[in-house]
């Protein structure tokens, strides 16, 4: 909610790219009350939505993964 409207009803990966906007000047005030390991990764919210951490365990995972499959293209 904001300003007593519902702004977003969807997954939280969903709502995280909806608040994130499309750049800088377009960030929502309440994305940076999203969980922090979701705001490590604002250019990937799109790309893996699905797979979006939630938790700081889910972004440790996350992050492994994504240095592996970095390295196996180098």
């Amino acid at each position: 909610m904001d300003a007593g409207r519902i702004i977003a009803n969807a997954k939280p990966s969903e709502v995280a790219i909806q608040l994130a906007g499309s750049g800088e000047d377009d960030v929502h005030p309440m994305y940076y009350g999203m969980p922090p390991v979701m705001k490590l990764f604002p250019k990937e919210l799109v790309r893996w939505q699905d797979s979006l951490p939630m938790t700081l365990r889910e972004g440790r995972i996350f992050d492994g993964e994504a240095l592996r499959k970095r390295n196996a293209h180098a």
